[in-house]
């Protein structure tokens, strides 16, 4: 049927008719509600352990670094050290500044 022009691939394993609009996964829109995301970067203002992100969301340690590794993968957070994360737009010489100084 891809030869004959009945269907196009539009990926792995996703097949759509050629007068289609594109799905939404493939557009960039997000195809449900990123609540957990938004929760977690409003929380995320300083520097946070992962197990107060996790309380803080209300779901399990795993869950919540599951979500976290997801974030970092896509640029939204960065780990500071290890289970410690916070926005990636942070003033990351000011974390530096305030790490010396608690280590002092």
């Amino acid at each position: 049927m891809t030869r004959a022009g009945q269907i196009v691939r539009i990926g792995y394993a996703l097949y759509g008719l050629p007068d289609a609009p594109p799905p939404a996964v493939l557009t960039g829109r997000p195809v449900r509600s990123q609540v957990v995301r938004d929760a977690i970067l409003a929380y995320l203002a300083e520097p946070r352990r992962a197990c107060e992100i996790a309380a803080h969301i209300t779901r399990p340690i795993a869950t919540a670094t599951g979500h976290l590794a997801a974030m970092k993968r896509i640029g939204l957070i960065v780990q500071t050290e290890r289970g410690v994360y916070v926005r990636a737009n942070h003033d990351r010489g000011d974390l530096k500044q305030r790490q010396l100084g608690i280590a002092a």
